[in-house]
């Protein structure tokens, strides 16, 4: 097959969104498939550029649609032109990209077209290959909803409108993914014609698990990742400046890990609770640095909204680490909760501040929790090789019918 994929989020773009697009590359060609893999060409501003490329075989090329006038304006800094310039810059990708996009179907003559959503300009740039390459099969991935986003807040008009634009869009696709079963849910009823299949994010592979309990007298707490404005990390500050204040742990025992460029309001939350001593803040880290941190952690956490559908890539790098999972913020109904009671990997306490407490002291003591005892069969069928495999097999159901 000779396979086109539509990606934004891709190295040496350091965020999880970029995994998904480089295993698939990676993996399809390594089952001897033609890749092109469409993106932009990345700089500074769009975020940090610390994660390599995997090790892809000469069955991938890269083709960087790039920005008019990138190097010479930037995009603002930190001036009032800043969102203007930027607003400009996208602009005028966006004609530069159409223009690539036609030029790479033509030349490759590609069996699968896949867009992975966000940004919007996925899905428009695989609707025009689409159209110019009509014998392609055109597959949209969704790795967040485009309406309809619990983080998104929308007026009806709006929409109402995208909506409408959306399904116009989608009458040309052969096949909708999506990362989660209620989000699948969500996107049948917008697309009833078209079959939708999930597909987890997924991890790169289990990393080595030693049973037992810690002998490691200090208690490392590690969040990796992006705070969202809808994530509430208080219950799990109140239970551990709890914990200090009644002395049934001592300061030097505990840390707060929180890795990531984008923590909200964490460090004025930190300076409220007087927890800032014990809280390390390195801000964005090498992927491989965020990997050893996850496996060395006494417990990782993970915050959610308790929204349905909500299965973050970061869940799966957490699984994969063998390491309990405190899920803050969720109850046992979501789906990520789900995840780790299938795994049994992790327990989601909602915003129970006495659970909180008693799930670190238990640690503390050098115990595992009994809810820890990681099932590696399981865990196993979240790996993105093994998602990429399933995503394979529906690309050779299309291309028979």
């Amino acid at each position: 097959m000779k396979i086109l994929i539509i990606a934004l989020y891709f190295p040496p773009l350091n965020r999880i969104a970029s995994s998904r697009p480089a295993a698939w590359a990676k993996d399809w060609s390594q089952s001897g498939h033609s890749v092109t893999v469409f993106t932009n060409k990345k700089y500074p501003y769009h975020g940090p550029l610390s994660l390599p490329l995997p090790d892809f075989n000469e069955q991938v090329s890269i083709v960087e649609a790039d920005y008019l006038l990138a190097k010479r304006w930037g995009y603002g800094g930190k001036s009032l032109f800043r969102r203007p310039l930027y607003g400009i810059q996208r602009l005028t990708w966006s004609f530069v990209a159409l223009w690539q996009i036609i030029r790479v179907v033509r030349s490759q003559a590609p069996d699968i077209v896949i867009s992975t959503y966000s940004p919007v300009s996925t899905v428009l740039l695989g609707f025009v290959a689409k159209a110019f390459y009509r014998k392609a099969r055109w597959v949209v991935d969704y790795r967040d909803l485009w309406t309809g986003n619990p983080y998104r807040n929308r007026k009806p008009a709006i929409r109402w409108f995208l909506e409408w634009f959306q399904r116009r869009l989608l009458r040309r696709a052969s096949m909708i993914t999506t990362v989660s079963p209620p989000l699948q849910t969500s996107l049948k009823q917008l697309a009833p014609h078209i079959p939708v299949e999930v597909i987890f994010n997924g991890h790169e592979g289990i990393l080595p698990w030693a049973p037992g309990p810690t002998n490691d007298p200090v208690v490392s707490i590690v969040h990796a990742g992006t705070i969202y404005k809808q994530y509430n990390v208080q219950p799990l500050l109140e239970a551990v400046h709890g914990l200090i204040d009644s002395q049934q742990i001592e300061v030097g025992r505990l840390e707060l890990h929180f890795l990531g460029d984008k923590l909200g309001n964490l460090p004025a939350e930190l300076e409220r609770y007087r927890l800032r001593d014990i809280a390390r803040l390195p801000g964005q880290v090498p992927r491989s640095a965020a990997h050893a941190a996850q496996r060395q952690a006494t417990l990782l956490l993970l915050l959610g909204t308790n929204e349905p559908g909500i299965l973050h890539g970061k869940l799966f790098e957490y699984i994969a680490a063998c390491r309990p999972v405190l899920d803050v913020g969720d109850t046992d109904a979501t789906d990520a909760a789900q995840v780790l009671q299938a795994t049994r990997c992790g327990i989601a306490v909602g915003g129970d501040v006495q659970m909180i407490q008693q799930v670190i002291l238990q640690l503390a003591e050098g115990h595992q929790p009994d809810w820890f005892s990681p099932d590696l069969e399981k865990i196993a069928t979240y790996s993105r090789d093994h998602q990429s495999r399933k995503l394979e097999m529906l690309f050779r159901q299309l291309l028979e019918t």
